[in-house]
């Protein structure tokens, strides 16, 4: 099914909103003692305790020191999100080692899908997704949408955190179910053992999560120690979000925003084709400094034409300053489409004044 694309300019239909509106500040933003590094702010946070199990928790730092790539690798990755979900995990009451648990769970890559189907930043499973509000559709998946996933991943972690009355066995269940916890302290009292975490007989892969978890704390909080040169992120908001009500051909998007269509994708993950679907997503994320520069572009294109306004066999002549995406804005069609219909266009090869047809007959 052909996939056609119109929205309007009136920018009733875009409303662009900073996201650091959104995240209630924790501290003035004036206040001279406030930390300019997030890994600061993020470290000022940090309350968990450390397991039972020491030892396990110093193999772990003691490989993050042989590996420092990939503590490099997690940060530079973290640089989009982290801003973000700090906010979000403070706005919570949260332990600060909350927002480090993409790091564990995917690298900070929202497009990782586990063997047992889990996606995005928090690796949350389909039902889970569900239970917690986020929507999937063929062409959008909710667990990979930054902002919903995120709000999802906390809302899931207070409730487990609720139901057990402990952030380790709460970050157990987080990993492995909450059925998983249950038996397991079902077990426990039935036998007249102890029911804290480290008493408890869980899965290899569960206590290897908060172990991992707590070792990166660990090194985070110290990285001299471990030999770490840790780059700094800015203490200020990554990405602006911005209100959609049209669909928009990812491409496009890009190119209105004046960034690499890796980044857009980077920040807007939930889109599962090449349209971010207006309906199921409320929202797309831009750079902050890029928010302004997609609004001036969107207004300046010219109206976009209703499908049903083209006429079957429509011969286009390409104009100076034209582009693929622009046309085909323009004609509420997707760039593809005109590729596919004119197999020696492509936005690399437009001519002035050469021809294509738009809407060929069937």
């Amino acid at each position: 099914m052909k996939i056609r694309l119109f929205f309007s300019l009136i920018m009733a239909g875009w409303l662009i909103q900073a996201h650091a509106a959104d995240v209630p500040a924790t501290r003035p933003t004036d206040d001279p003692a406030a930390p300019s590094d997030l890994w600061d702010r993020l470290r000022n946070g940090f309350s968990l305790s450390q397991p039972g199990d020491s030892d396990n928790v110093q193999q772990m730092e003691t490989w993050y020191e042989g590996h420092p790539k990939s503590i490099e690798t997690l940060a530079e990755r973290s640089r989009r999100y982290l801003y973000y979900i700090v906010g979000e995990v403070e706005s919570r009451g949260m332990p600060a080692e909350i927002a480090l648990v993409p790091m564990i769970e995917s690298g900070f890559n929202p497009l990782v899908y586990s063997r047992y189907h889990a996606a995005g930043l928090w690796q949350l499973l389909p039902g889970t997704g569900r239970n917690f509000g986020l929507r999937s559709d063929k062409g959008y998946d909710g667990r990979r949408d930054i902002v919903a996933a995120t709000d999802a991943a906390l809302k899931y972690l207070a409730y487990l955190h609720t139901l057990f009355g402990d952030w380790e066995l709460a970050l157990a269940a987080y990993n492995a179910g909450e059925g998983t916890v249950s038996r397991a302290l079902h077990r426990n009292r039935e036998n007249g053992l102890e029911t804290d975490f480290a008493s408890l007989d869980l899965p290899i892969e569960t206590r290897q999560f908060y172990t991992r978890l707590i070792a990166l704390r660990n090194v985070l909080s110290d990285p001299a120690k471990f030999g770490l040169d840790l780059a700094p992120i800015p203490d200020k908001p990554y990405f602006s979000e911005i209100r959609t009500r049209q669909n928009i051909d990812i491409r496009l998007a890009a190119h209105l925003a004046e960034i690499p269509v890796s980044e857009f994708v980077a920040l807007n993950p939930g889109a599962t084709r090449q349209v971010w679907p207006a309906k199921e997503a409320k929202s797309i994320l831009l750079p902050s400094d890029n928010a302004q520069i997609f609004a001036s572009n969107l207004e300046t294109m010219p109206p976009a034409s209703s499908p049903k306004q083209g006429k079957k066999g429509m011969v286009y002549r390409i104009r100076k300053d034209d582009t693929l995406l622009g046309i085909a804005h323009r004609f509420g069609v997707s760039a593809t489409d005109i590729e596919r219909w004119n197999r020696s266009v492509s936005a690399r090869n437009l001519r002035i004044g050469a021809k294509i047809v738009l809407f060929p007959e069937k």
